[in-house]
């Protein structure tokens, strides 16, 4: 695999837990995926029954369609939004080593340059990396027990 993206390890000794894994984009990545702006996107609908303000879109419903600018793609695919798009071969690395908190939707990706298709898949984290401990300055400022909607600040 090409090394364009940063794999990690991450120990958590002081919890006992195993090592876990960041998959990061570089700090200066050329290649970021575009949305393909002719592919249809739906997104979940949330209404609070309780506070309108809280009214905003979920999940996205639809599947990832993406236009990618490099001709040298990298192994696994960001796009502005974050999202995350990898190549079989990185999968196949991941089932490999039994790696966990992951599973993958389908997706579809060209290139700008030739309009070729790529085989790739979302990589969506299913995983939970816990509570972020108070020296993180994370805190929780407001949340709706009617819809869901959490919102966190930092120092």
């Amino acid at each position: 695999m090409k090394e364009n993206y940063l794999l990690r390890p991450r120990g958590l000794s002081r919890f006992d837990l195993d090592p876990f894994f960041l998959i990061a984009e570089p700090r200066e990545s050329p290649c970021v995926a575009e949305s393909n702006r002719d592919a249809p996107e739906e997104y979940q609908k949330i209404f609070c029954r309780t506070l309108p303000g809280h009214r905003r879109a979920g999940k996205r419903l639809s599947n990832l369609d993406v236009i990618i600018p490099c001709d040298s793609v990298p192994d696994v695919i960001f796009t502005w939004m974050s999202e995350c798009l990898v190549h079989d071969r990185v999968l196949q690395v991941f089932q490999d080593e039994r790696f966990t908190g992951f599973s993958t939707r389908p997706a579809k990706a060209r290139l700008k340059g030739s309009g070729a298709t790529l085989s790739v898949r979302e990589l969506l984290v299913t995983g939970w990396g816990g509570v972020a401990p108070e020296a993180s300055g994370i805190r929780e400022v407001e949340r709706c027990v009617a819809c869901g909607h959490l919102l966190l600040l930092s120092n």
